[in-house]
């Protein structure tokens, strides 16, 4: 990551490191609001009511009889995800999804401060490297924890709702990776993801695409 910091300063960007402290914190908050996603995608099959848009009948009717029928074969991660929801619907109302939800304004207003001072945030998309996929043999437990621990970086902004993406800048050898058997094949990808105002995809799309084409004259000069 540190590479490509350089190569956009060397291009003329102005990279500095800031902290936002409350970005740490967003883990317990998405874990919570996942029970709002059972809400929408399990128990209005798929569709949530409210919006002003087309519902696509159709599509609702067959995930309900497809859930209803084999709902055993869904994921732990979603089956993890529902018994969740309805815990938290039967304990108290989802009254703490509610605070959940307030909570995010502050969130948001905590990146609007820093991007008043500056046009994106970047960071690593996952703050390590990439993980196997989780193994067929896993636990359900294990399997979750596999599943949603990468989500650091990422589930912030599901939660703030900032426009935000992810552009491979790179690749790294994986941490089990055997020295004498090392080669481009092996390698895992790395992520830059771009984060940006409401309403700023455009400027969004304008920084990955510069990124990109920074990228691609260091792989052309490097070949």
């Amino acid at each position: 990551m540190a590479d490509v910091i350089t190569l956009m300063t060397n291009c003329g960007a102005v990279v500095e490191e800031v902290s936002i402290p409350l970005h740490l914190q967003c883990g317990p908050l998405f874990t919570i609001m996942l029970a709002s996603f059972y809400r929408s995608m399990i128990e209005c099959n798929v569709q949530p009511p409210g919006y002003n848009e087309l519902y696509c009948v159709s599509a609702m009717q067959h995930f309900k009889q497809a859930f209803k029928s084999r709902a055993h074969d869904v994921s732990p991660t979603i089956k993890a995800v529902s018994l969740f929801g309805e815990y938290l619907k039967r304990k108290d109302g989802s009254m703490l999804v509610g605070r959940t939800m307030n909570c995010r304004s502050v969130l948001r207003r905590a990146y609007n401060d820093m991007l008043e001072k500056y046009d994106a945030l970047i960071m690593p998309t996952i703050p390590f490297v990439a993980a196997k996929l989780p193994a067929a043999e896993l636990t359900p437990a294990e399997f979750v924890k596999q599943t949603l621990f990468n989500t650091g970086n990422t589930s912030p902004f599901n939660l703030s709702g900032h426009p935000a993406l992810t552009i491979n800048v790179g690749n790294v050898p994986p941490e089990d990776a055997d020295p004498m058997k090392l080669d481009d094949a092996t390698k895992l990808p790395v992520g830059l993801q771009i984060v940006c105002k409401h309403y700023e995809e455009v400027k969004l799309l304008d920084i990955a695409f510069g990124v990109e084409k920074i990228m691609a004259q260091v792989s052309k000069s490097s070949s």
